[in-house]
């Protein structure tokens, strides 16, 4: 098969590879569509920590099945999917409970695991999902982002009628103020790139906050009756965003940090203990797809939105370099395999 294969920092090429061996329980995917999400970048930038070149990377794919590794009456060949990218051990204490994003050998397909950024990718049965017949493929393709989003949200406990601010205004804060509004919440959106913010204004938050031309605190005070925020969600993975956002939440309330951030962070204390904070972090999106599928096929999410950039597999180089390039410019951006 055909893939896009990172060989060294900052070079990705077509490659002939082997299709993936499926087993029991396993299932084979013929790519349609596969998004290049922040972490691609990162480690077509750096390096991946769990993955040495070469290396396929890419886990926001659609497509359908192509093979089975074992009999089953959930699926079929010719199927449309999107699978969960995360697979869990089964045998730890936080899959014993039933946690299982929170697995101790947690592997992600793209990361750990050969990646979608090719013809066909495996993944397990209980981390598939069939989509509508009449989804499209580029549409069902932004599924994973938005299933990050949502575990963020779910792990915040967004109720009607609170109100939210979420920090940043990438393709992840995006999806995240998609998924608060479809909770009913009012959301507060702050971010610093006039670009980013002018890109927001499609997804329609209550409030656009630009943090270069207004005081983001006196804002959120202004708009919250003096209270805060029940809910903070983070985007953003800058320290000092990061550093900050426990002074908007009001008491009792929640902060989210969703953002990866490499430093060392540091909160106030006693704004943690008087204001009786519940700080959580949040990754992966286990459990969060078939709600997601719906609503993005329902047209509840501006999923149609989302995408802004679709470029050939065989110019995977140039799709890299050009998100790179246009970071803050460009919503999503999609390598077809079709």
């Amino acid at each position: 098969m055909k893939a896009a294969v990172s060989t060294a920092i900052g070079k990705i090429e077509t490659q002939d590879v082997k299709i993936p061996d499926i087993g029991p329980g396993e299932l084979l995917v013929k790519v349609h569509f596969c998004g290049i999400c922040g972490s691609d970048l990162r480690g077509f930038q750096h390096g991946d920590p769990f993955a040495a070149f070469p290396h396929i990377f890419g886990h926001e794919a659609s497509g359908e099945i192509a093979k089975l590794g074992s009999p089953t009456d959930v699926f079929k060949v010719g199927d449309r999917v999107v699978f969960d990218i995360t697979q869990v051990c089964g045998k730890c204490r936080a899959c014993q409970e039933g946690r299982y994003g929170d697995c101790s050998d947690i592997k992600i397909i793209g990361g750990h695991l050969p990646g979608a950024f090719a013809e066909y990718v495996k993944a397990p049965f209980e981390n598939t999902y069939k989509i509508p017949d009449d989804m499209s493929y580029q549409l069902a393709a932004v599924c994973e982002p938005y299933t990050v989003a949502s575990r963020g949200c779910a792990h915040a406990g967004i109720k009607p009628g609170e109100n939210v601010l979420i920090l940043g205004a990438g393709n992840i804060a995006l999806c995240v103020l998609a998924v608060a509004k479809e909770r009913g919440a009012k959301t507060i959106l702050a971010a610093r790139s006039e670009s980013r913010l002018k890109r927001a204004l499609d997804f329609a938050p209550d409030v656009i906050i630009n943090t270069t031309k207004e005081d983001l605190y006196d804002r959120v005070y202004e708009l919250t009756n003096g209270e805060g925020c029940e809910v903070v969600m983070e985007a953003t993975g800058a320290k000092s965003v990061i550093e900050d956002a426990e002074r908007y939440v009001a008491r009792g309330g929640r902060l989210v940090i969703m953002g990866m951030c490499g430093e060392n962070v540091s909160f106030f204390g006693y704004n943690i203990i008087n204001k009786e904070l519940r700080i959580m972090g949040s990754q992966n999106s286990y459990g969060q797809y078939p709600t997601i599928i719906m609503d993005l096929y329902e047209g509840k999410l501006h999923g149609d939105k989302y995408v802004s950039d679709v470029f050939l597999y065989t110019r995977a180089q140039e799709a890299f370099e050009f998100a790179i390039a246009n970071t803050g410019n460009c919503g999503k951006v999609l390598l077809c395999f079709e």
